[in-house]
């Protein structure tokens, strides 16, 4: 059986996929905890009056838009667009701190270390797309509210 065949056998929803969902969701409540308690603050020590519904509408939108941004750079990364910084920014602390680092077993060239790279199992990401879309849904209902109420 191909490498190939074997992928699409394996179950979608994975051990992995949500615990990677549980710290995304956990990531993305905390973020949105933070951005509500912040603008909260903000209105209420400005002497505005605070709109409940309007906080919480930017606290979900905003922590869900961060995370599909969050999402993006993770893509990126796993189909390797930092891995040439990754390289450079370890063989510029290797040469400082450890001379004789090429003969630890480090990849000689960048092209042998992005060999490596592409053989190791990267992490699962569309989870965080997963929380995003649900934090921007959620937003997008919650502003719905927002509109009809006012």
């Amino acid at each position: 059986m191909s490498e190939n065949e074997q992928k699409k056998k394996e179950p979608f929803f994975t051990k992995s996929f949500w615990i990677s969902f549980a710290i995304s969701l956990a990531s993305a409540l905390a973020l949105g905890a933070f951005i509500g308690i912040i603008e909260w603050l903000t209105q209420e020590g400005a002497g505005y009056k605070v709109d409940p519904l309007g906080v919480s509408l930017d606290a979900v939108s905003l922590s869900g838009i961060l995370m599909l941004l969050f999402f993006f750079l993770q893509y990126l990364s796993t189909k390797g667009a930092f891995d040439f910084l990754s390289y450079a920014l370890k063989v510029t602390i290797y040469t400082v701190f450890r001379p004789n680092f090429r003969k630890t077993g480090f990849p000689a060239t960048y092209y042998d270390y992005k060999m490596l790279k592409d053989e190791e199992n990267r992490k699962p990401i569309l989870a965080i797309l997963f929380v995003a879309t649900i934090f921007i849904v959620v937003g997008i209902l919650i502003y719905i509210v927002y509109k009809t109420k006012s």
